[in-house]
């Protein structure tokens, strides 16, 4: 990954080999999925989200590890 001040989670969980669930959803869907009132997986999502930045930063710190 490329030294920037910012770097996409999806950019992260794929240099870091992670599962990446915005393969299937993304930040850019949100507005339909609000359209379509599909609140289970806007849901899902946001704590999917939730969830792999905290790996990530765990990863960072040096509490968390790889898996491959």
């Amino acid at each position: 990954v490329e030294r920037t001040e910012f770097i996409a989670l999806s950019d992260a969980l794929d240099a870091l080999g992670l599962e990446n669930h915005k393969k299937d959803t993304d930040g850019s869907m949100v507005g339909e999925l609000i359209a379509a009132k599909d609140y289970k997986r806007l849901l899902e999502y946001g704590a999917q989200d939730v969830e792999k930045e905290a790996e990530v930063f765990q990863l960072m710190i040096g509490r968390g590890t790889l898996t491959r």
